[in-house]
């Protein structure tokens, strides 16, 4: 049932006042602001006597018209407050399940409120309407921000994993060095092995020169020989000379051109063996630099996955615990919503109204969060 548009200290029965220690465990933000709307409300039934100056009613409780304005604006006032209070706390944020359990106290509230009303043992007036449409207002605000915190916390989580999967290895500059390495590795094999060649005609051809300077096969005449023969003797000494000629002709052109060619393969060994000692410093430092840039590009992505990975643990934990709470609030805010319908509803509709919030199970699904392995 509904009053006129005037509230009567005289309206209303006995009840409790609420104490700053029934509201005092709860958070400064849009929760706390509804129930404290709601305490005025009640407020507003069991004493709106005290609200109105004593000087404009009369000793048995009546107010006149003045005295009924003067405390709704009054009561208008406070729920104004509130809701600005709100407004302001609201930019807070969210904070999760411990907001729950004041809205689950406010739904109580105001089931027990509705169950007086249905069961005609209490009535709501305009001025309490505006109280209960304040509140239905922030319990919006509350959802619409439950909403805006689950797409925040999911991005937190996408990021989360688009942090990991930034973690990447060099892979074409390291597959670069890798071919440079290889063909440097290539060249000092193939200069060892024109090296060992060398070596080997090296050592063939002063092998041959040594031997040929070591085995003169001289004509016996040699050795005697006489420089100043006796007239007698000239005969034997131009036949010996001949001998040698024969014999020391070819020797040194042989001996001439084999130091030549012992000379020129030494020369050529030298030379290679030089070439290929640049050619394995070249390889050895190109295999260090690349050997450095695997092992640091595989030092720097374990690393990076490392912290990628304890950055996501730790989002994964806070976003866990903001996602209960926000489905704790999410259910108790629909919750209170459901009840605020009954005092809109028609007094036919609000027995099977309120025994439907009674009954009423709020689906959460939409605010899972798609966690990332």
């Amino acid at each position: 049932a509904v009053s006129g548009s005037h509230t009567l200290a005289s309206d209303f029965p006995p009840c409790r006042v609420i104490s700053e220690s029934d509201t005092s465990t709860m958070a400064p933000s849009l929760c706390s602001a509804s129930a404290a709307a709601l305490s005025v409300l009640l407020l507003t039934r069991c004493c709106a006597g005290a609200a109105v100056p004593a000087d404009v009613c009369t000793p048995e409780g009546i107010c006149p018209e003045k005295g009924h304005q003067m405390l709704a604006t009054r009561i208008k006032s406070k729920v104004l407050e509130v809701t600005e209070q709100a407004r302001e706390d609201s930019l807070g944020g969210l904070t999760g399940t411990h907001k729950a359990g004041d809205l689950n106290k406010m739904a109580l509230m105001l089931q027990k409120l509705a169950t007086g009303v249905v069961e005609g043992k209490e009535t709501v007036s305009d001025t309490q309407k505006e109280v209960l449409k304040s509140i239905a207002d922030q319990m919006d605000a509350i959802i619409s921000a439950i909403l805006a915190s689950h797409q925040e916390d999911q991005g937190e989580v996408d990021r989360a994993k688009a942090t990991a999967a930034a973690c990447s290895v060099p892979a074409e500059e390291i597959e670069a060095s890798r071919q440079d390495t290889g063909g440097k590795e290539t060249g000092h094999s193939t200069c060892r092995v024109a090296e060992s060649a060398a070596k080997a005609q090296k050592t063939a051809a002063c092998n041959l020169y040594h031997s040929i300077a070591t085995n003169q096969n001289m004509p016996s005449c040699m050795s005697t020989y006489d420089p100043t023969p006796e007239r007698d003797a000239f005969d034997a000494m131009h036949t010996c000379l001949e001998k040698i000629i024969r014999w020391s002709v070819p020797l040194e052109e042989s001996l001439t051109l084999n130091r030549r060619l012992c000379k020129e393969a030494t020369e050529a060994y030298d030379k290679k063996v030089k070439r290929c000692n640049s050619a394995q410093s070249t390889y050895e430092m190109g295999f260090c630099s690349y050997h450095d840039k695997l092992t640091g590009a595989c030092s720097a992505y374990a690393a990076c996955r490392t912290t990628a990975a304890k950055g996501r643990t730790d989002v994964h934990a806070a976003v866990q615990v903001a996602e209960q709470g926000r489905m704790a609030e999410y259910k108790a805010a629909q919750h209170v919503k459901c009840f605020l319908g009954v005092f809109e509803a028609t007094p036919a509709e609000q027995p099977a109204k309120l025994q439907a919030c009674m009954d009423a199970v709020i689906t959460t699904t939409q605010f899972e969060i798609a966690y990332h392995e």
